[in-house]
């Protein structure tokens, strides 16, 4: 059992290269930093400051070269535990063009290995308290970009995160659907109970946010 108090997820001096020789890119750099329970947490920077490749980190997608990761209040790294433990919001349009979005939003649940109609009753369920109940079972194609970035805020959340993680889910947006896939995200952060971790380019996203990570050059130039 962990409290209300222990943090979600720890990084400790923590690098990220990529290649080797003259060759390498240090796209994050002895960055210590840490997420708590219900953080509600933006990181701004320029393009190539380490924003992406720090939250995948946090994400437990990708392994840090130097230091160290850790999850306390999950009881472990996100791909040994459940399914959706830790929902992750790529940048971009991410959903599978032959899949409706309900299937997209099932898709991780079935790939962990949870049956068919338990999936998909689930993924029924996070997308009407996302307001998607009618799209449903339209094609990615047929959704304007809100309504598909919302559908992967869906496929998020299927899982019960306790930490959700969103790389730029705005980046591609005009400002009225930026403004609803950011109300879509906080909402559910707070309905799963969920920590919150964006990282964004438009200031109008970054000012919604109380606490502020700034990077630039791999590193956390600032913090609060």
């Amino acid at each position: 059992m962990t409290g209300t108090d222990t943090p979600v997820v720890v990084a400790r001096r923590v690098a990220r290269t990529f290649g080797s020789g003259a060759a390498v890119v240090v796209a994050v750099h002895d960055v210590t930093c840490c997420v708590k329970a219900g953080a509600r947490v933006v990181v701004v920077g320029p393009s190539g400051s380490g924003k992406s490749t720090l939250l995948h980190l946090l994400a437990g997608l990708d392994r840090p070269t130097v230091g160290t990761v850790s999850w306390p209040a999950l009881g472990g790294a996100p791909s040994g535990l459940r399914p959706g433990i830790v929902g992750v919001v790529f940048q971009g349009l991410s959903l599978v063009p032959a899949l409706d979005a309900a299937e997209n939003v099932a898709l991780p649940l079935q790939l962990a290995g949870i049956d068919d109609s338990t999936a998909m009753a689930s993924a029924l369920e996070a997308l009407d308290r996302l307001g998607l109940a009618a799209v449903a079972r339209q094609l990615p194609e047929e959704l304007s970009g809100g309504q598909a970035q919302r559908v992967a805020v869906a496929r998020a959340l299927v899982g019960a995160p306790m930490l959700i993680v969103a790389d730029e889910p705005t980046g591609q947006l005009d400002h009225v659907a930026a403004a609803s896939v950011l109300a879509a995200l906080q909402q559910a952060a707070t309905a799963a109970g969920a920590a919150l971790v964006v990282s964004t380019h438009d200031p109008a996203v970054a000012d919604s946010f109380v606490e502020r990570w700034v990077m630039a050059d791999g590193r956390i130039e600032w913090a609060g």
